[in-house]
């Protein structure tokens, strides 16, 4: 048996919300795909992936802070996923326009792939205007609702900042 969980960052959703899609995933459903429980299904934001118990900890630890009211959401349809997920449905969640920050917020980039920026991209300039030259310095630059975060993080030990940041890199 693995010592690995399957991580992911997830909403979740008000029962009403679960009880209709579990309704209307019976519905659209081919024959032999399992239906998943009403109380099991949420928002997936990010997956990240086979991750050990020590990940799953950081990753928990850092979250409460980083949450905030996200305002409201609908469906814009469903997909079937990939070959390589047969039998998995998704529904498209259709927020603002190609992101979730009105024109007076920041949009804060996705983790994944953070730890490929200097590979892909031949740089590791963060934040909007690229004054953070690593994912320490990004984190650290940080102030308004993201100062609670950046405070914890500052008073982690030097251990817990490498392996924290090993896991960022791994994404």
């Amino acid at each position: 048996m693995s010592d690995r969980l399957r991580l992911f960052v997830a909403l979740d959703l008000p029962q009403e919300v679960r009880r209709a899609l579990a309704g209307w995933a019976t519905h659209v459903a081919p024959d032999g795909v399992r239906a998943v429980r009403a109380e099991n299904l949420h928002l997936t934001l990010a997956f990240l992936g086979s991750r050990s118990q020590q990940e799953a900890d950081t990753v928990a630890a850092l979250l409460p802070g980083l949450a905030r009211p996200l305002g409201t959401l609908s469906t814009a349809g469903a997909l079937w996923l990939s070959p390589r997920r047969p039998k998995v449905l998704t529904v498209v969640a259709d927020g603002r326009p190609d992101s979730l920050a009105s024109g007076s917020e920041w949009r804060t980039a996705a983790l994944w792939g953070i730890g490929l920026v200097k590979t892909v991209n031949r740089h590791t300039r963060f934040l909007h205007d690229g004054r953070a030259r690593s994912i320490e310095e990004t984190i650290l630059w940080h102030g308004g609702e993201g100062a609670a975060a950046m405070e914890r993080f500052r008073k982690l030990s030097r251990r817990e900042r490498d392996d924290l940041l090993a896991f960022l890199r791994s994404l």
